[in-house]
């Protein structure tokens, strides 16, 4: 069991690691998202196409 500081720090540091998280993702995110994206239109139009 934590203590209330130890607990406290450790939603901080939670926090702070998810918004590292979250700008890592918006950095990589463009290049996935784009990725993804022509993956599904390739999928709709090769479903189309049939």
């Amino acid at each position: 069991i934590l203590s209330r500081s130890q607990q406290l720090k450790t939603v901080e540091e939670i926090d702070l690691e998810i918004k590292k998280m979250n700008e890592m993702y918006l950095k990589t995110k463009s290049f996935r998202f784009e990725k993804k994206r022509a993956k599904a239109l390739e999928v709709l139009n090769y479903g189309n196409a049939i």
